[in-house]
């Protein structure tokens, strides 16, 4: 490496710089991510589930390539574009056994995926999922299902002007456990579906699942999926749904005959109540939760519609648990501001489908870890606290003939947690063959 000039800064001449320190790394703690992945197998579940297709020799297969790009994802570079100088670094070097694809051999991967990629890549995050459950099997799980909104230029196929947003972009579906914030699965679609658009048929397969593996279901969703199909299917397979209704005449006649009494109404109480209802789409009656409630210099109070099956919970409860819906939207935040799964950019629409499934794996890998991994304390930490704490840590490599030694700072605060988590990889049990 040629030699840098050393350099002195105007604010003090005594403070010098220069690039002869060797060989360093920033981002070293993904040496956790990959000790991670290794343990629950993930390269071989790539390889298993989507093996190299394409005609021609290849220096770098569909597999690695993949992998490849899910590790990037999780450190913060979302784009291709980031392989021209991390191919330099020491660590991705290490992690990739020093065959790291180019930013246009990734690219040019990218625009062969079919929705066939689609589905393999949902496998491989099913396939996680059940190794998880090996290790901590739930007694019940809350289905989280909501869309989101990804604006995207017009020029892509399948980004679609959506009313709602008043935006050009997709719709994805997303589905997450409320309890564990684990994600579950994904779909992208286009702009213009409306929420409950393919949402039965996103679904069944999860509650299939887990009815089979005999883990209590619940299921939170707004008033975008009151349809009754999602109703028929919830209670084909035991589950138990909390759907919130949009207000119609005869749902507002129905809290006046059962809350609006002018005792309620004089002493602005929040009130409980609950009533039976038939909807015209509906073929059967079915129990409805309620709510009137006054907020702060309000005239109006405002009334708050829930349907269920569960026919033992309080109303109180019952919307006590459907408020607990609202944590879906951090796991939206996150996938977006910490994972880019809202940058789409191929103009297929299948590459783009591909492409967030990806994004979609590399979040799920990093929440498996979290939770699996990391102390009770630090848990709650969103990617980008735990990129600060674990991820982009500083080394100098030192080699000799019998190791390759990255060597963190003896001052780093967060050393003791960096050891901790390691050795919470260590000792989870083994998914990769041998």
């Amino acid at each position: 490496m040629q030699k840098s000039t050393l350099k002195s800064f105007n604010f003090s001449n005594k403070i010098k710089v220069n690039f002869d320190g060797g060989e360093l790394s920033s981002d070293t703690g993904l040496l956790l991510i990959h000790e991670f992945c290794e343990q629950f197998g993930v390269k071989e579940l790539l390889k298993q589930y989507l093996p190299e297709n394409r005609d021609g020799d290849f220096i770098h297969d569909k597999p690695e390539i993949i992998y490849e790009e899910i590790i990037r994802i999780i450190a913060g570079y979302p784009t291709n574009n980031a392989v021209k100088f991390l191919k330099e670094d020491p660590v991705y070097q290490k992690i990739h056994d020093n065959k790291i694809a180019s930013s246009p051999t990734c690219c040019r991967l990218e625009k062969d995926f079919s929705f066939e990629d689609v589905k393999q890549l949902q496998r491989i995050q099913e396939a996680l999922i059940d190794q998880t459950y090996e290790i901590e099997k739930p007694e019940e799980v809350w289905l989280d299902l909501d869309t989101t909104y990804d604006p995207a230029s017009p020029k892509l196929y399948g980004a679609k002007f959506n009313t709602h947003y008043q935006q050009v972009g997709f719709a994805p579906l997303v589905c997450f456990d409320g309890k564990t914030k684990d994600f579950i699965k994904g779909y992208l679609r286009p702009g213009n579906m409306y929420c409950s658009k393919k949402a039965s048929h996103f679904l069944e397969p999860i509650l299939q699942k887990y009815k089979k593996l005999g883990i209590k279901i619940k299921v939170r969703n707004d008033s975008g999926f009151a349809c009754p199909k999602l109703y028929r299917i919830c209670e084909k397979y035991n589950a138990t749904y909390y759907t919130k209704l949009k207000m119609n005449a005869v749902i507002k006649r129905h809290f006046e005959e059962v809350i609006l009494t002018d005792e309620v109404m004089k002493n602005r109480e929040e009130v409980f109540a609950e009533f039976r209802y038939q909807a015209g789409s509906w073929k059967k009656e079915r129990r409805v939760l309620c709510r009137v409630q006054w907020n702060q210099d309000q005239l109006f109070p405002v009334c708050s519609a829930i349907v269920t099956n569960d026919e033992k919970c309080t109303s109180e409860d019952g919307f006590d648990f459907y408020n607990g819906r609202a944590g879906i939207e951090n796991n939206i935040e996150e996938g977006k501001n910490g994972f880019s799964w809202d940058h789409l950019s191929h103009k297929s629409f299948e590459s783009n489908a591909v492409r967030f499934q990806i994004f979609l794996t590399a979040y799920l890998i990093t929440q498996l870890f979290r939770r699996l991994c990391m102390t009770k304390e630090t848990r709650i930490f969103t990617i980008n606290t735990i990129r600060i704490m674990l991820l982009k840590v500083a080394s100098k490599i030192v080699k000799n003939s019998r190791s390759f030694i990255f060597k963190c700072a003896s001052g780093f605060p967060f050393q003791k947690l960096f050891q901790t988590v390691l050795e919470n990889i260590q000792n989870l049990p083994s998914f990769a063959p041998g």
